[in-house]
């Protein structure tokens, strides 16, 4: 299970990098953007749940020219938020236990976060609780076999069987909607795969958008600093293309509804 307060570290200490180190959750949170744009009224009430520094918030703030509220686990992103957003509504939360009235929201967004989740159910029931009746939540979430290739590798050269196994499957995703009371109106899971100079400078990336000590917590435990250069050396030979390396995101993206 995911230590709750290794995450608050995590992220919080990676709030003056993330935004230069997160151009997947970029991707992915633009495409919610542009759900969200589709289907929005003139009066809904939208909040943002995991919203890191606020790039994203702010970004659909401008287009829809009106003030979201907004939320993460970590002082550091909302700290770093408040510091460097304008007209949002910020607040420090859990998604477990959200601190707004039952019923408040039109619309939620959540984009790259329900994995950290130690129980997605709780906290999807928080989800239904505050939308309103007719509300929507729209999501993307990192699943299973997300960066397989690092994986795989370090499984080879440490001859352990290191896995992401706290991400959930899509259909575990879906199960869970189902039992909180939310109804999906679509989902799609699709693979994302993105390019770095080196399986290096990948480890850095993760590390500077606050996924890097989770990660260390949660799959390597190698320990030692020849087989952390050998298992730098198999990733660049053998996922390599063009020069680069390349790392595949799984991804379920969508939208649930409070009927």
């Amino acid at each position: 299970m995911l230590n709750k307060e290794q995450i608050k570290k995590s992220f919080s200490k990676a709030a003056i990098t993330y935004d230069k180190a997160s151009d997947f959750q970029k991707e992915t949170g633009r495409r919610l953007v542009d759900m969200i744009l589709s289907d929005t009224a003139s009066e809904d009430m939208i909040l943002d749940i995991g919203m890191g520094t606020g790039s994203i918030t702010q970004e659909l703030a401008g287009t829809l020219n009106r003030r979201i509220y907004g939320c993460d686990l970590s002082w550091g992103m909302v700290s770093f938020a408040k510091k460097n957003t304008n007209g949002l509504f910020i607040s420090q939360a859990d998604m477990e236990e959200l601190p707004y009235k039952t019923g408040a929201f039109d619309i939620i967004f959540s984009n790259i976060t329900y994995q950290w989740a130690h129980d997605a159910k709780p906290a999807f029931l928080e989800i239904k609780r505050i939308l309103k009746n007719g509300g929507r939540f729209y999501f993307s979430i990192l699943i299973k076999d997300s960066l397989k290739e690092l994986y795989e590798t370090v499984k080879g050269i440490a001859k352990k069987d290191q896995r992401m196994d706290f991400l959930p499957s899509g259909e575990s995703i879906k199960s869970e909607f189902t039992e909180s009371g939310l109804k999906i109106a679509w989902c799609e899971e699709k693979t994302l795969k993105k390019y770095y100079d080196s399986s290096l400078a990948l480890l850095k990336t993760l590390k500077r958008a606050g996924a890097g000590k989770i990660l260390d917590g949660n799959v390597f435990k190698m320990g030692q600093r020849r087989l952390f250069f050998e298992m730098l050396e198999a990733y660049d030979r053998n996922f390599n293309e063009g020069g680069k390396v390349f790392a595949n995101y799984n991804v379920i993206f969508g939208c649930a509804k409070k009927i």
